[in-house]
């Protein structure tokens, strides 16, 4: 007998049909099946365990696809295993000015006073910590220079510290949880108190080198691993292996309002003969600059969507590499990364990630350039961490250029259903447009009329038909103003700039835009974005000097009920 078909492969009907085969067999003997019946037991504890493999199957074939996979543990495998290791952020860092408080009561026998490296400062704005970073074990203040200036390296966080016993075993792993995000740039491995060197992968490593891998994991774990006499040196077995790491609080170690910062030793200093000092009452800490380059670490999202673009070799030499690199930044929104031929200056023009925020179509109205441009410190910010992490191919320039922003409203005409309350349609498709911009990709350089379409039509409901218009503001501008600008680039000895020219508008020009109307940017200089307060002016057949020419003020999303 026949008992399944291919229909029928889902748990449940393979339950129902071994069942009702049961029953019939059991029937023609003249006995009945039933729940206390032996075989409906014995059956039943099969099913259990059947079940159970069906689960662990299905489990296994989710989990092994990147994008059904739910388990933080099975997302972080897939990335190693193409390649990409989770990122755990970045500590910030910068440099404060050190000077003497004038007339204080220190001692006249003491001349100097000694401050030890890894001092904690801490800001007591925010109560966050910094490290006192020194190139010698400890720093000499000389009061015999009051008038003299000392600068001082900082990195925002807490060192800690992990003691291992090794067993001199062949690539040897040692394994390490930290608790809260770390910088893997500050992580130093001690054997038998000698440094050993950092290096990318084990063919990096020279015969007999005092020299390990560090790989991260997830939930805030990373691997150090030793050579095998070969490729690196084998740790002797007894040997005492300690890894000092920085504990850091991401983006939140950033300063930028320097001026309101107040810094102050947590630790005490020492005078010639040992004794301590409240350092406080003597130095005065003053930040030079922004502190800068605190970064979060990756979100579970993160590292679904980052897979694919990162470099297996660790340097930052391609576009995607940048692209991935950029995406750590949560202050930036949609960006462009390019290189012209013939350069070797990687151009990055970038916006804020503020649009992305707006969820209200109000919100929109206050929006200005300032608010969408990147800052200085923000570039500074993004430099800072390119630079600590030494992973920039070498002769890469990096050069910000302000983004020509393109900006676009729709104008939605809508047939809705019979006795519904066209102020709710208007607010949702309102809403849904809004969604819909704010979830486009970072470099965006096409949106389809139709794609927005059904997007509206499959989040809001009560339409019957729905048609939608895009107006692009530089081309009403260049309609009304007769001429447009258009850049293009010139490189002069590996230097990359960009020249703006002037062009006279022509009937037929759709700048923004393609022959049907969808948004298509031409040029990676310009960054489309949906926006208030655009002047539309519906019909282009008139004079610019005709009296009759009128214009109508766009909100980004405009929606006209039609009959």
């Amino acid at each position: 007998m026949k008992l399944f078909t291919l229909t029928e492969t889902i748990f449940e009907n393979f339950d129902n049909s071994i069942n009702s085969y049961l029953s019939k067999i059991f029937a023609n003997l003249g006995i009945q099946y039933s729940d206390n019946q032996i075989f409906k037991i014995i059956f039943n504890g099969i099913r259990g365990v059947f079940q159970n493999i069906m689960i662990y199957i299905e489990d296994a074939f989710t989990e092994q696809n990147i994008e059904t996979a739910s388990r933080k543990k099975s997302i972080y495998s897939l990335a190693k295993l193409s390649g990409y290791e989770p990122y755990f952020g970045s500590a910030a860092t910068g440099i404060l000015k050190a000077s003497l408080i004038s007339n204080t009561n220190l001692s006249s026998e003491i001349r100097k006073i000694y401050i030890d490296n890894h001092t904690y400062i801490q800001n007591a704005v925010t109560n966050i910590n910094y490290i006192l970073m020194l190139q010698t074990s400890r720093y000499v203040f000389d009061i015999n220079n009051p008038l003299v200036n000392y600068d001082f390296n900082i990195v925002q966080g807490f060192f800690n510290t992990a003691t291992y016993i090794t067993k001199g075993d062949e690539l040897e792993s040692l394994h390490l949880n930290i608790n809260g995000m770390y910088d893997k740039n500050y992580v130093k491995v001690f054997v038998n108190n000698i440094e050993w060197q950092q290096v990318s992968n084990l063919y990096d490593m020279t015969q007999d080198g005092q020299e390990y891998i560090l790989s991260t994991g997830f939930d805030n774990e990373i691997d150090i691993t030793f050579g095998n006499g070969i490729y690196g040196k084998i740790p002797a077995i007894g040997s005492i292996v300690t890894i000092e790491y920085i504990v850091h609080d991401g983006e939140s170690g950033n300063i930028n309002d320097i001026e309101n910062a107040s810094f102050i030793f947590q630790n005490y200093g020492y005078d010639y003969n040992g004794n301590q000092i409240n350092l406080n009452n003597y130095i005065k800490l003053e930040a030079m600059n922004y502190i800068s380059g605190g970064t979060n670490s990756d979100t579970i999202d993160d590292v679904r969507n980052m897979i694919g673009y990162n470099s297996r070799s660790n340097v930052l030499a391609s576009i995607d590499n940048y692209t991935l690199f950029l995406k750590h930044f949560s202050f930036i929104g949609n960006f462009n990364i390019w290189t012209e031929d013939n350069s070797n200056t990687l151009m990055i023009s970038a916006i804020t990630n503020k649009i992305k925020k707006i969820k209200d179509i109000n919100e929109y109205k206050n929006i200005t350039n300032n608010d969408l441009l990147l800052s200085d410190e923000q570039k500074s910010n993004i430099l800072t961490v390119l630079k600590n992490s030494k992973n920039t191919f070498a002769g890469i320039q990096i050069k910000f250029i302000d983004p020509i922003i393109y900006k676009y409203a729709v104008i939605c005409y809508v047939k809705s259903e019979d006795n519904y309350y066209n102020n709710t349609i208007e607010s949702n498709i309102q809403n849904t447009i809004i969604e819909y911009f704010s979830q486009l990709s970072y470099n965006v350089s096409f949106v389809s009329k139709s794609n927005i379409i059904k997007y509206i039509l499959d989040n809001v409901e009560h339409i019957k038909s729905l048609n939608i218009d895009i107006v692009s503001e530089a081309n009403e501008q260049a309609y009304i103003n007769g001429y447009y600008y258009s850049y293009k680039n010139i490189i002069s000895n590996t230097e990359l700039s960009y020249e703006k020219t002037r062009y006279s508008y022509e009937s037929n020009l759709n700048l923004g835009l393609d022959n049907m109307g969808n948004i298509s940017i031409d040029n990676k200089l310009y960054l489309c974005l949906l926006h208030s307060d655009i002047l539309y002016y519906p019909d282009k057949t008139l004079d610019r000097s005709s009296s009759n020419i009128s214009a109508l003020r766009l909100n980004a999303a405009n929606v006209i009920f039609v009959n």
